[in-house]
């Protein structure tokens, strides 16, 4: 396939330049089809500035060895220590890549990579590494960016850097400048609704999916949707005690309440506090809702009910 597109652009044994644009053109096009959001910007022709997240596809232990930092020692003098942690992540965050592709690509001369740089300088010592491994990728005549952005987006070159352990089940990071609470993904409430109120097979959709990974968005609005489930049973169905602020659930019974934890009287149709040596009171006071209410009325279809005959 190379030969052929090489007999193509060559006449007279100067390269058809034009040719070579158009095939830009073309896979530029192609790109901003499937990686709309990996694509932030492209300056000017010929230039592009990547943003590409890596997806690990599942939840992977990460081993970070955080900078030393200098601690002071027994003689007074400053002794340098670091520390190691340890953090499940699905997703680590975005590589930049500024790209130039000269006027002879894809015919005869790679992309030139002007930088690579990692958010949060996870991978400050592995660059050109990554560098040489990408210009190893192409070919020539062959379109070679896609292959780039899949390289990296699966986590493939981790282990060409060799920060995979030998069984690939963890990923070790020697350094880290980012923050190392909570993850923004586990802040999954909006991020969820985001995805619920986009319509299915809308390109909104699709892009959440390819950055976070379908997998991962199908988890969260899961977990979304039992939580605001459990949330609503727990507004209808139970009441707090005003004491240990403990959920308690009635199924029969009158609304004068005693929790089982701290003993506290309340009402369970108001959740007021209740005097434990006068409780109906409050069921007697006619200036509150609850008056008359000990117990709560069913109302019940006369069609249900069955004739006693003697």
């Amino acid at each position: 396939m190379a030969t052929t597109s090489t007999q193509a652009l060559v006449d007279d044994g100067h390269i058809d330049l034009e040719g070579c644009r158009l095939m830009q053109k073309e896979e530029f096009e192609v790109l901003e089809s499937i990686y709309p959001e990996y694509i932030s910007s492209q300056t000017q022709e010929a230039t592009l500035r990547l943003e590409v997240p890596i997806e690990l596809g599942s939840s992977t232990s990460v081993i970070i060895s955080e900078p030393r930092s200098p601690q002071p020692s027994a003689n007074g003098l400053l002794a340098k220590k670091s520390t190691v942690q340890t953090v499940t992540l699905a997703v680590l965050p975005p590589l930049l890549l500024n790209i130039t592709l000269p006027p002879s690509y894809p015919l005869f001369d790679p992309p030139q990579i002007i930088s690579i740089r990692a958010t949060h300088v996870w991978l400050p010592n592995a660059t050109l590494l990554l560098r040489e491994a990408l210009l190893e990728m192409w070919q020539a005549g062959e379109p070679v960016i896609y292959n780039w952005i899949e390289y990296i987006r699966t986590g493939e070159f981790l282990a060409k850097l060799n920060l995979r352990t030998p069984s690939h089940d963890d990923l070790v990071l020697r350094t880290w400048h980012g923050p190392l609470d909570k993850c923004p993904i586990a802040q999954y409430e909006d991020l969820a609704l985001e995805y619920i109120n986009a319509k299915e097979g809308s390109t909104a959709r699709a892009t959440l999916e390819r950055r976070f990974g379908k997998a991962n968005i199908l988890r969260l609005v899961a977990t979304y949707r039992e939580e605001k489930a459990n949330l609503e049973w727990f507004k209808s169905s139970t009441t707090m005690c005003p004491g240990c602020r403990c959920y308690i659930e009635k199924t029969m019974g009158c609304n004068h309440m005693t929790c089982w934890k701290c003993s506290q009287h309340f009402c369970y149709r108001c959740g007021d506090r209740l005097n434990p040596d006068h409780p109906y009171t409050h069921f007697s006071n006619a200036l509150t809702p609850c008056y008359n209410q000990l117990f709560d009325v069913i109302d019940v279809d006369p069609e249900d009910w069955e004739p006693i005959v003697d």
